[in-house]
């Protein structure tokens, strides 16, 4: 397959056709690159599965690679491919050496012929191939197999030619179409010279010195087993290219697992002609076969419906004998597996044969006999039954663990919907399986082998026991189902019986009616009697029943009451189930930065069911800081940051305003009003002071070549009162451009914005000169250097120019660096501009579709490159704007007509930074647009008449003090612990401990210590800030070390530990009196050690993530081993132990999967879990179970710090922000944003008034003086 997009699905027009259950007709999109691959989700629906793992939305990877789409695997590998001319040539050379055919002749000839297959003109591919067989007679196998690789690449596919090496006399076959590929090799049809008919030829696709024994064993072994039900060998031999094959005969008709996906898919014609019964004659032959084979000593092993031939006329072959094995007492077929047994292959170490099919001993690598293949013939009478195989699963693991448990699916057919016609299939292949087959199947199935069937014979006899209207012994039918089969074996007799037994019956009951009314009138009398005494009872009795019923009534009531309060406990526990997947919805779609979705979904949650979580999802469907409606109701033209003022735009609307525009509370100020007339959307830009305005306007469109069509205008600025002035205008012959002011004011930059045939021009915007103008750059991007002497063009197609600004003359006179074809036509993203000092630009983006790459200019490369969302709208509508003070790209796409993606990018890595999604409450087609201001860095989105408008992050969240390898705070005010690592290229350094104040920054080292290159100390500080300890890596063994830190900042050593390698890390309790060690609690003062720990079991996925709860006991986020079942095997689940640090003991553990940092409550009363899913759980001190939870960040969180004093909470997560949280609501106090690196350890002062937060990649620490400090004390 060529480079392109293939798309992958169930229908018919699909490129790669799969199967497979809840598969769409087009449920994928696999995009071929030159070294990648990228597949596109296009249907959730269904499994898929890239290289083992689940796939959703969209995934890029290198070659080679597995894809898994519902049933079908797709392999896709790179093939290095020859040029045409490499091609050419080969066959031009092996073109002297053959006089009466020519290769390249005879390449042209094949290229012809197949144009001709379609008319049915077949017969001519057999003439060609006997003269490409006499062409290449004399050509050796390597100079074949080049030949063969040069006309593969010329679209000629190479002829493979048998021959018959065994034979006193070469015999060839006249190869025609593969028929079958399995994992041994392909079968082709082929002519059979000799005997002038139609054969089937199998070839492997190992040669014979690779050792195929396996290959050779099945033809050995289908020879002994001479049986109309298997398929027979008719010879065996070897290829020209010394491939093992054999020829065997050639049967016209289709498998049994063709047939049975027909049934499942209700086609008629299959339907009618293969009933049940017909499908059982079927199965009793491949008994036969089956049978026969173990008399003569041979297990099949793979017995599935795909190898089982059903010819046209009804024969029946079992095929695919090359996993057969020799049973016990089979001295030749033991003899044959020793000479064909590989050095390497080990039966008990290898399972073969297919999953869904095989018998547990089988999928367990145990030892097989005749009950195994049994085992498999009740799996295929199995499928015949329900249309699909026995044992079902998503992936080939759960499928052997299932074999290996015996699960087997329920028994129920699984068939497509019915199509026109339906009411002409045969009933039974519309109902359920028969009970008597059912037994039949699951004896066969058994799990434990000795419950199974003694014997094939015994399986068929069963089988035609319920053909002839017996019963079977799987069933144990009783004397009554014995009954009911022999009525309906001997109808005729049976019906006989029945008359003459009713016939009895009727007379017998005439001549006791007579009787009967001879005792009726003797009994009158008597009866009469009774009823006066029975009257006389029921008068009583009806009294009692009153007294019953009433307390019947009484009852009734209690109950219907209680049912009541039961049913309505169940409407309100589906209540909150459904606003829980609600829920789960709206956070699906904030995954999907779909805020329509998501304000549709939350506004369907009851209001008393509305908590802090749909509070979160509520906010993020606008997180914006300030909407603006347009004045006047009208559209905005043009959007202009003032370059000088921040908050501030200039506009200019439909109806022709220019207004300024404060971004800070949405006020406008009229400023002047233009003639509305054909004024040009975002053809406009402001001067370097913000003290002019040019804009362009449409003249005509469609005036004729050589007449004005574009008319720019410039305007001076100047406050309400003042009278509207122009200071010039110009008017071009072309349209659709971009306009740009230089520097200095002096000059106007015009360049194409989306028309090729427009030019570059530069103009003098104080006297309307036109200086000079530049055609045949194409669409481009253009600005001027920063001294205003040269104009910068980025064009599609002549690269990076730099022209001089007054004559427009290029430097160099050839552009050095030409763009690369593959951006022709791109849409350009933005432009840093801001010149470096040699007056080169840093950066271009180009937009080609929903892909944004970022190029360099000064060489033509692309840096980086990353896809935008887009939903059911067009990527062309994708808009973007830079910002030089990040530097960063903001990008919108539009999702719907009424919301849309807004997304930050790194300009340096081209890493997503945030995601929003962004929704405008009326439904609307206009377009979007956003900026960034350079000043005071807003991102403002527009769409018609409406603004969303973001803040830059405050600046007084700014970072206090930003230091490298930061340990803790000291319990001095103001003073932190600086944990400087050793460089590994020194083999032995002293480990520097530093004593940071925040002013006068005295420093203290802690001598004595060494420690090997590359491996950092441990260093960590108490909670009060007075004990520390140090944990340093030595030749020997490991030291732990702790430390008082006095009033005057100098630290005082209290005890030194020698402990042997293990796990570095050592974590003072909150006063400091102990140490939380891997081995066990040792005393802060004199080292002493005071309890050790039994971890077996446990692990830490990587370094030691915990905390004190208090001064007994210890929580940890671990993984634990599971204990071990038949079933499944022992493995590590993420859990949090709560260890006692008096005894060393575990005094509590639950599993948490998604837990990835804890923090303890001063008073131990409570931890705060932090979790990859997004959300805090707050959990019992003690049992450690969930109290409540919340919504907490926007991505999975990395770290929490519970404040010493208050009730807040401090998280980070991946989403690059920091927030403050009230624990007493739930509610967020202050949020933080760190654009430039994500935060993953964070820790309060001794006093709280401070909190340090370390960033992971850098390992650089910063210090915050929260102002939710201060709200909250004041609140």
């Amino acid at each position: 397959m060529a480079q392109g997009e293939y798309s992958i699905g169930s229908g018919a027009d699909a490129a790669i056709r799969a199967h497979g259950e809840h598969l769409s007709s087009r449920h994928a999109l696999l995009i071929l690159g030159e070294s990648k691959m990228e597949i596109h989700l296009l249907d959730l629906r269904g499994e898929t599965r890239l290289n083992g793992r689940p796939l959703e939305g969209r995934a890029e990877t290198e070659y080679p690679a597995v894809l898994q789409v519902g049933e079908t695997l797709v392999e896709v590998a790179r093939i290095e491919e020859r040029s045409a001319e490499e091609s050419t040539q080969i066959l031009r050379r092996f073109e002297r050496r053959s006089v009466e055919v020519k290769p390249v002749e005879l390449w042209e000839q094949t290229l012809r012929i197949r144009r001709s297959c379609a008319d049915g003109k077949e017969e001519n591919l057999v003439e060609l191939k006997s003269a490409a067989d006499h062409a290449l007679s004399g050509l050796g196998p390597s100079e074949v197999a080049e030949l063969e690789q040069a006309t593969l690449h010329l679209d000629m596919k190479p002829f493979e030619f048998v021959v018959e090496r065994s034979a006193p006399v070469q015999m060839a076959y006249n190869l025609r179409n593969e028929i079958a590929r399995g994992g041994m090799g392909r079968i082709f049809t082929a002519e059979d010279p000799l005997l002038d008919c139609d054969v089937a030829v199998k070839v492997s696709s190992v040669k014979s010195e690779g050792g195929n024994k396996q290959f050779e064993r099945e033809a050995r072994v289908l020879a002994h087993l001479s049986h109309p039900n298997i398929v027979p060998v008719h010879a065996m031999g070897e290829t020209a290219q010394g491939l093992p094959f054999y020829s065997m005969k050639l049967v016209q008709g289709k498998t049994l697992q063709s047939i049975l996906w027909e049934l499942k898919s209700c086609h008629q014609e299959t339907c009618e002609h293969y009933t049940l019964k017909r499908l059982l004659r079927v199965f009793q032959k491949v008994c036969d076969a089956v049978g026969f084979a173990h008399a003569k000593g041979f297990l099949h092993r793979d017995l599935k419906p795909e190898n089982v031939m059903v010819g046209e006329f009804g024969e029946v072959l079992v095929m695919d004998w090359g996993l057969a094995r020799p049973l016990k007492g089979n001295s030749w077929g033991v003899q044959q597996m020793a000479q064909a047994a590989h050095p390497a292959e080990d039966d008990s170490l290898c399972i073969e044969g297919t999953p869904q099919y095989m018998s547990p001993e089988q999928a367990a690598g145990g030892v097989l006999d005749e009950r195994s293949d049994i085992y498999a013939l009740g799996g295929l009478l199995y499928a015949i039954l329900t249309k699909h195989a026995p044992v079902q699963a998503k992936t080939l693991e759960e499928v052997l663990a299932k074999v290996r448990r015996g699960e087997l699916s329920p028994m129920t057919t699984k068939r497509a919907p019915l199509p026109p016609g339906a009411q002409n299939i045969p009933i039974t292949m519309r109902s359920g399986p028969p009970q008597a087959l059912r037994a039949v199947t699951l004896k066969a199935l058994s799990k434990d082998s000795e419950a199974r069937y003694g014997s094939v014979a015994e399986l068929k006899a069963d089988v035609e026991a319920f053909q002839n209207g017996y019963a079977t012994e799987a069933e144990n039918a009783n004397f009554l189902r014995q009954l009911i089969l022999w009525i309906i074996r001997h109808r005729a007799t049976s019906a006989l019986l029945v008359v003459l037994i009713f016939g009895a019956i009727a007379f017998t009951v005439r001549l006791a009616a007579s009787q009967k009314q001879a005792l009726l009138s003797a009994l009158e009398a008597t009866e009469n009697a009774k009823k006066a005494q029975a009257s006389a009872r029921e008068a009583h009795d009806s009294a009692k029943e009153a007294r019953d019923n009433l307390a019947e009534a009484e009852d009734n009531a209690r109950r219907a009451e209680a049912n009541s309060q039961k049913a309505l406990a169940e409407k309100e526990h589906a209540r909150q189930e459904t606003a829980r997947a609600q829920l789960a919805f709206a956070e699906a779609a904030e995954q999907d930065l779909n805020a329509e979705v998501m304000r549709r979904v939350l506004g369907k949650v009851p209001e008393d069911l509305r908590k802090q979580e749909w509070h979160y999802l509520q906010q993020r469907t606008d997180s914006s800081d300030l909407t603006i409606q347009a004045k006047n109701a009208t559209r905005w033209l043009s959007l202009l940051p003032h370059p000088k003022a921040p908050d501030l735009l200039i506009t200019i609307q439909a109806d022709g305003w220019v207004r300024r525009l404060d971004l800070g509370t949405g006020a406008a100020e009229d400023l002047f009003k233009l003639d509305a007339a054909k004024l040009e959307r975002g053809v406009t830009t402001l001067s370097a002071d913000g003290e002019r305005l040019a804009l362009a306007r449409t003249l005509d469109k469609e005036a004729p070549a050589g007449l004005p069509r574009q008319q720019i205008e410039v305007y001076a600025l100047k406050k309400p009162e003042t009278p509207l002035s122009v200071v010039s205008s110009w008017q071009f012959k072309g349209a659709g451009t971009d306009l740009k002011f230089s520097p200095n004011g002096r000059f106007l930059l015009r360049t194409p914005k989306n028309n090729r045939s427009e030019s570059v021009a530069v103009l003098d915007s104080n006297s309307g000169a036109l200086l000079w103008e530049r055609a045949g750059t194409g669409i481009c991007v253009a600005g001027f250097s920063d001294d205003s002497a040269w104009v910068y063009v980025y064009s599609e197609y002549k690269g990076l120019l730099r022209l001089n600004v007054v004559d427009g003359s290029s430097f160099p006179e050839q552009p050095s660096v030409p763009q690369p074809a593959k951006t022709i036509g791109f849409a350009h993203v933005g432009v840093n501009d801001r010149a470096a000092p040699s007056a080169d630009w840093t950066c271009v983006f180009v937009l080609q579709g929903d892909s944004c790459r970022k190029i360099d200019p000064n060489t033509g490369k692309t840096n980086f490159s990353f896809r935008l969302p887009t939903g059911r709208l067009s990527s062309s509508l994708i808009q973007f704007s830079y910002l030089n003070l990040s530097p960063s790209l903001a990008t919108i796409s539009p999702k719907s007509e009424k919301c849309g993606a807004l997304q930050i990018w790194d300009a340096g890595s081209g890493y997503l930074i945030r995601s929003l999604p962004v929704y405008f409450e009326r439904k609307g087609t206009e377009e979007w647009g956003i900026l960034t201001h350079p000043v005071s860095g807003q991102i403002v989105v527009t769409r018609g008449t409406e603004m969303k408008v973001w803040k830059a992050p405050d600046a007084a969240n700014k970072t206090e003090l930003r230091v490298p390898a930061v340990s803790g705070f000291s319990h001095k005010p103001g003073f932190i612990l600086q944990n400087m690592r050793t460089h590994p290229g020194h083999p032995l350094s002293p480990l520097d401990v530093r004593l940071l104040d925040l002013r006068e920054k005295p420093s203290v080292v802690l001598a004595g210590h060494s420690f090997l290159g590359g491996y950092a100390a441990d260093v960590r500080v108490s909670r009060n800030g007075k004990i520390l300890s140090v944990r340093e890596h030595r030749q020997q063994d490991q030291l732990l070390s702790t430390y008082e830190i006095q009033e005057d900042g100098q630290l005082w050593e209290l005890a030194a530990v020698s402990l042997p390698h293990s796990r570095r890390f050592a974590q003072p309790s909150p006063s400091g009196h102990r140490v939380w060690c891997w081995e066990g609690v040792f005393d802060g003062r004199s080292g002493k050690r005071l309890a050790s720990l039994n971890r077996k079991g446990i692990e830490f996925p990587g370094e030691f993530v915990g905390d004190w709860v208090n001064a007994t006991s210890v929580i940890e986020v671990c993984q634990t081993l599971t204990a071990e079942t038949p079933e499944k095997k022992a493995t590590l689940e993420p859990t949090l132990c709560l260890w006692n640090a008096e005894t060393g003991t575990l005094a509590n553990q639950k599993n948490a999967p998604e837990a990835v940092a804890v923090a303890a409550a001063p008073d131990g009363s409570q931890i705060a879990e932090a979790g990859s899913d997004m959300r805090v759980r707050i959990r019992n001190g003690v049992t450690l179970e969930v109290e409540r939870q919340f919504r907490a960040h926007d991505e999975a969180l990395t770290a929490v710090a519970w404040h010493p004093a208050l009730p807040l909470l401090a998280t980070c997560a991946d989403d690059y922000t920091l927030k403050i949280w009230d624990l007493r609501t739930d509610t967020l106090l202050e949020t933080i944003v760190n654009p430039a690196q994500v935060f993953t350890r964070l820790s309060w002062s001794p006093e709280g008034a401070s909190l340090l937060a370390t960033e992971g990649a850098t390992n650089f620490s910063n210090v915050f003086g929260p102002k939710a400090l201060e709200a909250f004390t004041h609140k």
